[in-house]
């Protein structure tokens, strides 16, 4: 049905003119949303708020301008009818797209109906599997939170765990034990709170998806990590991305997994992306700060050149593997870690995302069958898309400073981590690098160092002995490795 043009019988006053003119618009918008394939059904029912919020208004205003004679009946009546029946083929649309989506969908059934045909209702059982499942260390939700999710009663809840011999589990970890336990993660993260210690226990059993730390940033190594996130917890409907080219081929998947013009990928910018801006918070917190504080100190005391590629080649083979468990724990903590808020009730994102889950079910696919070959050609496959949107994208990415491979010979990278190794066992500690008493300042080897962080001002970053002091002895032999191996003198010893 067309959309009824303005007829030229009448001078109009500027306020129909320009009514007209958002009706005709909102109707181009909700007819060009009808012709698309198998769009997602919350654009369906955000075009129809925008219709009654919008439209309903001005589709009034005209109707009961039909007495004064100021525009013709027939074509108010008109608009009328095109505007009805463009609703209801919105609402037939997004019926249809539920039900699609449901269908994709598989859901969890943790409680079953069973008719017994006696006088009553029928009886609800839960199942042993979902009770255990609850259970788990990282999760572990109370009766309560249970009967919840399964609308029962935490009475039966809690006798369902009995039949099932489901008990709370509690740890007999000894005082001292526990002690050690939170005495060695302080070490690690002197700032962490007493959420982010629970969580760490917690864990211990005493969703961030994907965290990594790479030495480039590539799409093909973003999109990779990506895949790795998504065999834990499943394709998510959306992804929101800042617009670097780094994620391109993110987007260019979530496309293809998930259907176009359906917002499967949302170019922002960060800054607007308040949970993750919150987030990076937390990493430079929890472990990102001292690591670029030691690397500060490598430059004051232990030799390091951050204008010599070999140097940074040395400081990615050394340190990357460390950086990376890092980010493991720093996930792990986080995804069992309680959340403040009203719209979470003090619940950890382990548990929102069971309940969420339990609630609305999960996409049935996975990542899983797909190579890295099809992941490639799926990627530009859908390069056409991406490129209609160019102004999304950003392409200027942020340089990565060049490292450089040190040796001329690539069998030589297995010689100098054997030798390093070595070095480690003989408990070579090479003079001149700053790890000698006699090479410290008069104050002593620093147990901090200090860092200007965003806007505040200095911080006084925390990097204990125990762990950090034997990370610059690393260093500081893989250096002297290094060095020892491009002279050609692989005979250590000890100085």
């Amino acid at each position: 049905m067309e959309f009824p043009a303005l007829p030229n019988l009448l001078a109009y006053p500027v306020p129909t003119v320009q009514a007209y003119e958002l009706l005709e618009r909102t109707y181009e918008q909700a007819r060009d949303l009808l012709h698309q394939h198998r769009t997602d059904p919350l654009r369906y029912r955000a075009q129809l708020d925008i219709i009654r919020q919008r439209a309903a208004p001005l589709l009034d205003a005209l109707y009961r301008q039909i007495p004064t004679g100021e525009i013709p009946a027939f074509w108010v009546e008109n608009l009328l009818k095109v505007y009805a029946n463009l609703t209801s083929n919105l609402k037939v649309a997004m019926q249809a797209g539920s039900q699609r989506d449901a269908l994709d969908r598989i859901t969890l059934a943790p409680v079953r109906i069973v008719h017994t045909h006696l006088p009553g209702r029928p009886r609800k059982v839960i199942s042993r599997t979902f009770l255990n499942l609850v259970q788990k260390a990282d999760r572990s939700l109370t009766d309560a939170q249970v009967a919840r999710l399964t609308k029962m009663s935490a009475k039966t809840v809690g006798n369902y765990r009995k039949l099932y011999g489901i008990r709370k589990q509690y740890s007999g970890i000894s005082d001292q034990r526990l002690d050690g336990i939170v005495r060695r993660y302080k070490q690690k993260k002197p700032d962490a709170g007493i959420r982010y210690v629970w969580a760490h226990l917690r864990f211990q059993n005493v969703k961030i998806t994907g965290l990594r730390a790479s030495n480039n940033n590539k799409a093909q190594t973003v999109v990779k990590l990506f895949l790795d996130a998504t065999r834990s917890y499943g394709i998510p409907s959306r992804v929101r991305g800042d617009r670097g080219g780094e994620n391109i081929d993110v987007a260019r998947l979530m496309i293809f997994l998930r259907g176009e013009n359906r917002a499967s990928f949302i170019w922002g910018t960060s800054t607007r992306n308040t949970r993750i801006e919150r987030l990076w918070v937390e990493v430079g917190k929890q472990f990102v700060r001292r690591w670029k504080a030691f690397f500060q100190r490598l430059e004051d005391l232990h030799g390091l050149d951050i204008d010599n590629p070999q140097h940074l080649w040395l400081l990615h083979k050394l340190f990357l593997p460390h950086i990376n468990d890092d980010c493991k724990m720093f996930r792990r903590e986080w995804n069992a870690h309680t959340c403040r808020g009203s719209s979470t009730l003090n619940q950890s994102p382990n548990v929102l995302r069971l309940q969420g889950i339990i609630k609305h079910g999960a996409y049935d696919e996975d990542c899983d069958k797909l190579s890295p070959e099809q992941v490639r050609e799926i990627c530009n496959q859908h390069f056409g898309q991406i490129e209609n949107n160019e102004h999304d994208l950003h392409v200027e990415s942020v340089q990565v400073p060049e490292m450089r491979f040190p040796f001329f010979d690539p069998q030589t990278e297995d010689i100098f981590f054997d030798t390093v190794r070595e070095a480690m066992e003989q408990g070579i500690m090479p003079r001149g690098f700053g790890i000698h008493q006699e090479e410290w300042p008069d104050d002593g080897y620093p147990t901090g160092e200090i860092l200007k962080v965003g806007k505040n001002p200095e911080v006084l970053i925390a990097l204990p002995l125990e762990i950090w002091f034997e990370r610059a002895l690393l260093w500081a032999r893989g250096l002297y490795v290094m060095l020892r191996i491009q002279e050609g003198d692989l005979e250590l010893q000890l100085q």
